[in-house]
């Protein structure tokens, strides 16, 4: 394999490990399934069919979003927090509102779960993918405007460009489709080594493409070319996933080797850094490289959790745990908070002795350490918001 000289923009707090003398007991809590940044919030897509909203910067739940029955498989959002999109293994895509939690549409396919799907940056086109074939959606109408047939490779990825214009489509057999959205013309097909392409994401502000996948390898495309500009062997396993900042200068990438890392393209020697055991779930990167998330743990480990780190201040990081009804924040250095009604049947481990979380809370609760600075939400200068009324209709297509 070519040798190529990178930089990983290290997060020296990715070496930080949590202390081992406070522990949540994590029975109980809901696997994260897939993830994605709104506006300055996190979106986590969990097992249990729910979509709850994280404010990464106060260490709160905003909301939950309940509409799925059954575990979350994909979420995409567009690049106003606006709109989110969710596919599940129920049969339904939900189309929501972001700021109030309202589900603006709901599709509804019995026996047929979508796969991936995906937003247009500008909120115009909703995609979701069921074995070989794409669904577009014009979201100002609902009308469906496509339907891509016998997509060779079939489709795991989904990802589109910031002007909406194309769309990569990550396959079984190492191939990337691109097509013209909507009329879903074949562009270019991409060859990614071989196996799975389990993740891609165009990069704000650059027309670059990052894809991983099962050869355990990250790259980064010039779609318009068709050529590889660069490869990342960094991981030991599969590269879940793959998460861009804005200006195609950046990227993450999440494996099932229990590595998170940070990413330059544009440096001369490599360094990568390990975040635990725990294989990834699911993984989103704030566009202006502000908070970076990844999902831990299987759906039946009984460690489940996502991990919050802050590239700006690099003592940063916590745990989110996700129960029935509480939600349960950790940092490294002990300082814990919860809500919920639930919350106060969550235990911590101390120096092996075992406490409710109320208990903890009143030792560790440390409110200003769990918050962090806002800064201001990255807007790309060249994309206008899609002209869509935000509308509830209950009926299913």
């Amino acid at each position: 394999m070519k040798k190529l000289l990178i930089i990983a923009v290290l997060l020296p707090f990715f070496l930080q490990k949590a202390d081992a003398a406070t522990l949540v007991d994590t029975d109980g809590s809901y696997a994260v399934t897939a993830l994605a940044v709104s506006g300055n919030d996190l979106v986590m897509g969990h097992f249990d069919g729910k979509i709850r909203i994280f404010d990464p910067f106060t260490s709160k739940l905003v909301r939950e979003l309940a509409g799925h029955t059954k575990p979350v498989n994909s979420i995409s959002a567009d690049l106003f927090g606006r709109f989110i999109l969710s596919s599940s293994q129920d049969g339904s895509l939900i189309f929501w509102n972001a700021e109030n939690g309202q589900a603006i549409k709901r599709i509804s396919r019995p026996g047929m779960a979508f796969g991936a799907c995906a937003l247009a940056p500008s909120g115009k086109y909703a995609l979701a993918a069921f074995a070989s074939t794409v669904y577009v959606w014009d979201t100002s109408t609902w009308e469906n405007v496509a339907i891509w047939e016998k997509i060779d490779g079939g489709v795991i990825s989904i990802s589109v460009d910031e002007k909406g214009e194309k769309a990569a489509l990550g396959g079984r057999d190492g191939k990337i489709n691109i097509y013209s959205l909507p009329s879903g013309d074949l562009i270019k097909t991409l060859k990614a080594g071989g196996g799975v392409v389990s993740s891609t994401a165009f990069a704000p502000d650059s027309g670059l493409l990052i894809s991983g996948g099962y050869d355990k390898t990250a790259r980064v495309w010039d779609t318009d070319k068709g050529a590889v500009i660069k490869e990342f062997s960094g991981h030991t396993d599969t590269v879940r996933a793959v998460a861009a900042a804005a200006g195609g200068k950046n990227f993450a990438t999440a494996g099932d080797d229990g590595s998170v890392a940070m990413w330059s393209i544009t440096g001369e020697s490599s360094s990568y850094a390990p975040a635990g055991s725990l294989p990834a779930s699911a993984l989103a990167l704030d566009p202006a490289m502000r908070f970076i998330a990844a999902g831990r743990g299987a759906p039946f480990q009984d460690n489940k959790y996502v991990t919050l780190w802050f590239p700006s201040d690099r003592r940063q990081s916590r745990n989110i745990y996700v129960f029935s009804d509480a939600l349960v924040v950790l940092s490294p250095l002990g300082y814990v908070d919860g809500s919920g009604s639930f919350a106060g049947y969550v235990s911590v481990y101390e120096n092996g002795r075992r406490y409710a979380l109320s208990q903890a809370a009143s030792k560790y609760n440390r409110p200003e350490r769990l918050k962090m600075p806002e800064t201001k939400a990255y807007l790309p200068k060249n994309i206008k918001p899609a002209g869509i009324k935000s509308r509830k209709t209950g009926g299913t297509s």
